[in-house]
């Protein structure tokens, strides 16, 4: 396995992980015991796990069960999660990770106001489609347009070439009730695959005292 599947950076690590000693003495610690590892198949990386039990009902208390999983869906999920969180931050409203060559948009958090504003809102997955939405229903009038073109995928994409975030400020209108917000687009890699991870936040205080400084200044 390990000659012909297991990638030629995991392999080391990974024969010395399912190494008979090692798991004797890791499964007296933790049950179950798992190595996760990657493997080219191919052509393509995949990431596997195996788990260890140790087998109490078998005579042999030196006994364990093993199971070979595919758990590349779930391990890539976490990665898209971990990297949203450090590239956008906690204390934006909307995060979601945008698949480039597809355009699919897979969202980790947003506005509720969203959803029940928007009847269609769960039914779109397209990005560029949402984004539409977003600036019909949300979006100040005034900006509409702007918001349209600047949050465009292949406008996002060709900015991102050349730098690896990107701003966005605008402002949305909720039943007459005007706010200043901001756009964030980062480019991540995953895995050797870059992708886009995107945030919206609420800047309307920090907008507005700044504002109200420069008038200050100005005066």
């Amino acid at each position: 396995l390990a000659d012909n599947l297991v990638i030629s950076e995991d392999r080391e690590r990974f024969l010395e992980s399912v190494s008979p000693e090692v798991v004797a003495e890791k499964i007296k610690i933790v049950n179950p015991y798992i190595v996760f590892f990657r493997v080219n198949i191919e052509g393509k990386i995949l990431w596997f796990q195996f788990k260890f039990v140790h087998h109490h009902s078998h005579g042999d208390k030196n006994c364990v069960l093993v199971a070979l999983a595919n758990c590349d869906t779930a391990i890539h999920q976490e990665m898209r999660e971990k990297a949203l969180l450090e590239a956008i931050g906690s204390d934006f409203s909307y995060i979601s990770y945008i698949d480039i060559n597809t355009s699919k948009e897979q969202i980790f958090k947003y506005n509720d106001t969203y959803k029940t504003k928007v009847e269609e809102w769960n039914n779109i997955y397209d990005y560029n489609e949402r984004m539409k939405l977003v600036a019909q229903n949300f979006v100040h009038p005034e900006d509409r347009a702007f918001y349209i073109k600047e949050t465009e995928l292949d406008n996002i994409c060709k900015k991102l070439s050349k730098k690896n975030v990107i701003y966005i400020n605008f402002r949305e209108c909720i039943n007459d009730n005007v706010q200043y917000y901001q756009g964030k687009y980062v480019l991540i890699d995953i895995d050797g695959t870059k992708n886009i991870v995107a945030g919206f936040r609420n800047i309307d205080e920090e907008t507005r005292k700044q504002f109200a400084y420069q008038e200050e200044l100005s005066a």
